[in-house]
């Protein structure tokens, strides 16, 4: 067994831990937002869905002081375990305020040269994250194994204009507070969450758009993926589904160029549907207030608001169940 660096999109690490758990990795602590550190089998870790990327551990140094001279040397030592005859791209990241992120990736660049020589770093090399907690006084190194970005998913034959990130979509069946049986996303774009769901837990997956091209696009990566998933082209409105639904995870249409009048229409919609059928929500929005007040006015309990970024914009989860006031 290896200690493993698992990376996760800023906000998102609760959905890790739980599918770390459930694959039975050992989590041996976390570093917010967006790291933890666990002991497994990186192949393992690679197959996990809320993850970006998974690095194996070089190097986990408790420095005397945060200064700049204790993580030079932190570093140069943990560099020396490196192979030597390759191209090292670093990537830093900071928790606290002893260091600007620049400055740590520029002494790690300078530490590398210093021990595997001048032409050791480049631009398109084998990724190195190099972590330092200022608060606990921890400085981590590792090699990052996946070459490709574990959002990129293989079976995306048809794409949507505006895809959601496929570790949001499966972050939700992990921080969902039930075991739901039947799953509906009515703006279903490419099929991302739903095939995403399918993916990770037995239920029954219906999705629908009002763009026929986006339904065929949905099934299309559902049969790629190897789920299943029945798709049908409806306005959310008078979608024709009269019972037997627990759970609405959608992503409702966003974008600057959407009116405020639009995006209530369409929250408005998905809280219409979902009381009519008894059913509770995960809305994808990063109108958290709106959807608050047509919560509200549905009778609508906020259960759980997760914050994140969808393509380095602030998005929300926002997961709902009946009765109550949130």
């Amino acid at each position: 067994m290896s200690k493993l660096l698992l990376t996760t999109i800023s906000g998102l690490l609760n959905a890790s831990k739980v599918e770390a758990e459930e694959k039975g990795f050992k989590i041996l602590y976390s570093l917010p937002p967006s790291h933890l550190v666990v002991e497994g089998d990186a192949d393992s870790a690679i197959s996990m869905k809320t993850i970006e990327s998974v690095s194996g551990l070089v190097a986990e140094n408790t420095l005397n002081r945060v200064d700049a001279k204790c993580v030079r040397l932190g570093l140069r030592s943990a560099f020396k375990r490196l192979e030597a005859g390759r191209i090292y791209t670093v990537k830093a990241r900071v928790y606290g305020g002893c260091f600007s992120e620049k400055f740590l990736k520029l002494m790690a660049a300078r530490e590398i040269i210093r021990v595997l020589g001048k032409n050791a770093v480049g631009k398109k090399g084998s990724y190195i994250r190099v972590i330092l907690d200022c608060k606990r006084k921890l400085l981590l190194v590792a090699r990052q194994v996946n070459e490709e970005p574990l959002h990129l998913r293989g079976y995306y034959v048809a794409k949507h204009p505006s895809p959601l990130n496929p570790v949001i979509a499966a972050s939700i069946p992990f921080l969902a507070e039930k075991d739901y049986g039947v799953v509906y996303d009515p703006f279903c774009g490419s099929g991302t969450i739903p095939i995403e769901y399918a993916s990770i837990r037995k239920i029954e997956a219906l999705c629908s758009d009002i763009n026929p091209a986006f339904v065929e696009a949905a099934r299309a990566n559902a049969e790629k993926a190897g789920v299943l998933i029945e798709g049908f082209v409806a306005d959310v409105r008078r979608a024709p589904i009269s019972r037997g639904l627990d759970f609405i995870a959608t992503d409702p249409p966003r974008g600057d160029r959407l009116r405020i009048t639009e995006v209530r229409k369409y929250i408005k919609s998905v809280f219409k549907l979902a009381r009519d059928l008894e059913a509770d929500i995960c809305l994808v929005t990063p109108y958290s207030r709106i959807s608050g007040f047509i919560a509200r006015e549905n009778e609508f309990k906020l259960s759980k608001k997760i914050s994140t970024f969808q393509g380095g914009s602030k998005v929300y989860l926002l997961f709902y169940t009946r009765g109550g006031i949130s």
